[in-house]
């Protein structure tokens, strides 16, 4: 508790003390007070520059004293707790000079799944679960726009250490826009994922089923369409002109 604090709360129960001791004189002996200076029922001038004279003593002694040497905690009462911070190495006491990031100033991540061909499968001529491509994980910054960034994840293609993976789309290419309506992820991209597209029906195969299960990751999404430069897409091989429904290609891959 502060020392402002304190003061004042004594400054209360010294006033209330004097006005009831002063109440309880009055009943008790009327004669007390003189007739003439207590029309109100108050002391006199004399009685009342006493009091304050008192009141002035002890709070100059109060305040001369070593409060803060004396002060003791006090239960359940919030600012007489102290919370202390071990600043110190584990395990030592000397110092720990290293400054922690506070935790609203530490950078937000949210792990996403990418599908990237499966060359087991490729060479193989076999189908996974999800047809020729395999999923792994990615932590990538929090964002509004985690669609275009699982698309700009996609286009950068599998780790160093992912070498029994593949990309599945033209490092070249740009994402235009991607957004979501009714339930179907609206992807645009710029034409070099045609015009550097490895081609081959296989090849738009294995990009189409990337695009589709890594879109179809979030749960307002059930349904791809996929566009170059704002038209269809037209690698030779197939046509993008209507959504691909996750569940409907899961089942053509089964079959």
């Amino acid at each position: 508790m502060s020392k402002p604090a304190a003061c004042k709360i004594l400054v209360l129960i010294y006033m209330l003390c004097l006005l009831t001791s002063c109440s309880f004189s009055r009943l008790l002996d009327p004669l007390a007070y003189d007739g003439g200076n207590t029309e109100e029922g108050l002391p006199n001038s004399d009685d009342t520059d006493l009091i304050y004279r008192n009141y002035e003593n002890e709070i100059n002694d109060f305040e001369n004293s070593d409060y803060e040497n004396d002060a003791r905690p006090v239960a359940n009462i919030a600012d007489d707790i102290e919370l202390t911070l071990n600043t110190s190495k584990p395990g030592t006491s000397e110092p720990d000079t290293h400054t922690a990031v506070p935790p609203a100033s530490r950078p937000v991540h949210m792990e996403i799944k990418l599908y990237f061909a499966d060359m087991a499968y490729i060479e193989k001529g076999t189908k996974g679960a999800y047809g020729y491509v395999t999923p792994v994980i990615r932590k990538v910054p929090a964002t509004s726009g985690i669609l275009k960034a699982a698309m700009d994840e996609l286009i950068k293609g599998p780790l160093p250490e992912e070498a029994d993976l593949s990309p599945v789309l033209p490092a070249s290419a740009k994402v235009n826009g991607a957004k979501i309506a009714d339930r179907i992820a609206i992807i645009d991209f710029s034409n070099e994922l045609i015009s550097d597209h490895s081609g081959g029906s296989l090849g738009g195969t294995i990009a189409m089923q990337a695009l589709v299960f890594t879109a179809c990751q979030f749960d307002s999404v059930d349904g791809v369409l996929v566009t170059v430069e704002g038209n269809p897409w037209d690698e030779g091989h197939f046509v993008w002109d209507t959504p691909i429904y996750e569940q409907e290609l899961l089942s053509s891959i089964r079959s």
